[in-house]
Formats: C-alpha cells, sequence, structure tokens
C-alpha cells in the first residue's frame, strides 16, 4: 500500500462504486475502469494538467 495525494482543493463529484466488488481493478486497469473519483476543481486557477504515469514517476522520484 501507498500514500495517495490529494487532489488539488475541489468537490469529488464523481466515485467508482465498482471498486468495492473490484478491488483488484485498481491494480490490474488503473488506467481504464479502476479509476477511483472524479474532481471538480474549486475557483479559476488553472491547472498545469495531469500527469502521465512517467512524468509522476519522475516527479516522485525527485
Amino acid at each position: 500500500m501507498s500514500d495517495l495525494d490529494p487532489p488539488p482543493a475541489g468537490t469529488i463529484i464523481k466515485t467508482n462504486k465498482m471498486l468495492a466488488e473490484a478491488r483488484g481493478q485498481l491494480h490490474s486497469d488503473a488506467y481504464g475502469d479502476g479509476w477511483i473519483f472524479e474532481v471538480r476543481v474549486d475557483g479559476d486557477r488553472s491547472l498545469d494538467g495531469p500527469l502521465d504515469a512517467d512524468s509522476y514517476r519522475r516527479l516522485i522520484e525527485g
């Protein structure tokens, strides 16, 4: 198990209820049916956009 970094300030608008029945989807299909939640970001601030897997790996590895 690892940490889950919180999203920017916002409101969770949708959760993946399927994960309660099929937790393995989180690992086996993380970019498809294994999604966790959708967030509506608060405010007018712009984001750089989501990171792909390689960009995130570079970010956390320093």
